[in-house]
């Protein structure tokens, strides 16, 4: 029974699953874990093609601000989403990837499947970071074995800066989250701090597109200008143009970060709060960059 429970521990395979390892093996330990991941990459593949609509967005900062993931966990229920396992997983795998740095999940994900590129690079061929003796895959196929549900390492964003901040924030149901750069900073305050997560929780709240108007590919623009256009025809083109310039305004408000109203003061704008922000430390900042998952979006 003490070998069970070690076994069971080890994999988080149920009770007579250990059980019947254990006898096969003659109770060799390490023989009878082999035979239980081999069991769970069997019960993976079966599971593989059901749906993941359900999951769990993650995130890891290191100490100093510097290095940032935001993950993306999919699995099929939202019971097993709010898993202690699920919750370890997605955090396990959120500093993995910080520490690792890969190009991808998976080759496939890349042009040409990664041809001439070293397995290594890919997250799921990886020897995992708290344990080298297995490979993210194992470690993935393992917890499906556990759970009984599929799931899937949906996305990542990996942000690195040197002379900047990372911040990140998830909404309480782990179903949203942000990662967010800000450039130029070396600003260790309370002031800095709550300006982060002000930033972090307006992105998480309205979902920009990008962080300013300059930032807009202009194939967007000249879409939005069409559909404007489209939609004011047969007036004057004079009017056309001032209809069109109004609803591009109203486009940037609802889609450039910077110009948003902020959520927690709607008379102002994220700049006006950002610039006030930057003002009171005295130092040159600027939002770089963020990245926004929604599970199911």
């Amino acid at each position: 029974m003490e070998n069970i429970k070690k076994l069971r521990e080890k994999t988080g395979a149920g009770i007579l699953d250990c059980k019947s390892a254990l006898e096969k093996t003659g109770g060799d330990m390490d023989k009878a874990t082999e035979i239980l991941r081999k069991k769970g990459f069997q019960v993976a593949e079966k599971k593989a093609a059901r749906v993941t609509s359900e999951g769990r967005v993650g995130a890891y900062i290191d100490p100093q601000g510097k290095v940032g993931v935001l993950l993306e966990l999919d699995c099929e229920t939202d019971f097993v989403a709010r898993n202690q396992v699920m919750e370890e997983l997605s955090r396990d795998l959120s500093l993995h990837i910080a520490t690792t740095n890969p190009l991808a999940i998976d080759q496939e994900d890349t042009s040409e499947g990664g041809k001439g590129v070293p397995k290594e690079k890919f997250l799921m061929n990886q020897p995992f970071i708290k344990d080298r003796t297995h490979s993210v895959r194992d470690i993935v196929t393992s917890s499906i074995a556990k759970l009984g549900e599929n799931i899937k390492v949906k996305r990542f964003a990996r942000f690195e800066t040197t002379q900047g901040r990372i911040a990140s924030y998830i909404h309480f149901n782990s179903k949203i989250g942000v990662l967010l750069e800000l450039a130029n900073s070396q600003i260790e305050d309370e002031g800095m701090e709550q300006l982060l997560k002000d930033l972090c929780m307006q992105v998480a709240a309205t979902n920009p597109l990008v962080v300013s108007r300059e930032a807009l590919p202009p194939d967007v623009l000249e879409k939005q200008k069409e559909l404007f256009r489209s939609a004011a025809s047969g007036k004057p083109p004079q009017i056309v143009e001032k209809i069109i310039q109004g609803k591009m305004e109203s486009f940037y408000k609802e889609n450039c970060l910077l110009e948003q109203p902020f959520i927690k003061d709607d008379t102002q704008s994220v700049k006006d709060i950002f610039s006030k922000g930057v003002a009171k430390v005295g130092k040159d900042l600027r939002i770089k960059r963020f990245a926004r998952f929604e599970i199911g979006r």
